[in-house]
């Protein structure tokens, strides 16, 4: 599947974001993941156990603005760490989100790291909205 995300905030200008980072490998696996994880309960519950709920944060092109899940650039920063440190301790809670991550036909590599490194491209954007000022956060993911 083609996707394409962005960072978004209310009120972002066109040149803000043009100059938002993007992802160093295709969009296409971290947009797949969270489709899947939106979609499966018991992933959900685990982003909520070890409080990274927030990486489900995303909305797409039509959506009420008033509906859309926002959440601090500053949160999504901080559960995009302790994502990365689960994945690193190998942490069994994390187990599902891995594999619902490595059935992405985008997923080349082994998951574990292509997530890592999909997770530094998430922080790295929302590390760039809050150098914008952005106190209100999401991606807008589109296919």
């Amino acid at each position: 599947m083609g996707a394409s995300i962005v960072g978004r905030w209310p009120g972002i200008t066109y040149e803000q974001e043009q100059a938002l980072p993007g992802f160093w490998n295709d969009c296409g696996a971290w947009a797949d993941w969270l489709v899947a994880c939106l979609g499966e309960p018991a992933a959900v519950a685990v982003l909520e156990a070890v409080d990274c709920a927030a990486l489900l944060s995303c909305t797409s092109e039509g959506e009420d603005e008033e509906a859309i899940p926002w959440v601090s650039p500053e949160i999504l920063v901080t559960q995009c760490k302790r994502m990365v440190q689960l994945i690193t301790d190998k942490d069994p809670r994390v187990s599902l989100l891995i594999q619902l991550y490595g059935r992405s036909e985008d997923c080349e590599g082994p998951a574990e790291s292509e997530m890592v490194q999909d997770l530094s491209d998430v922080q790295k954007i929302a590390e760039s909205a809050q150098e914008h000022g952005a106190t209100r956060f999401t991606l807008d993911v589109n296919w």
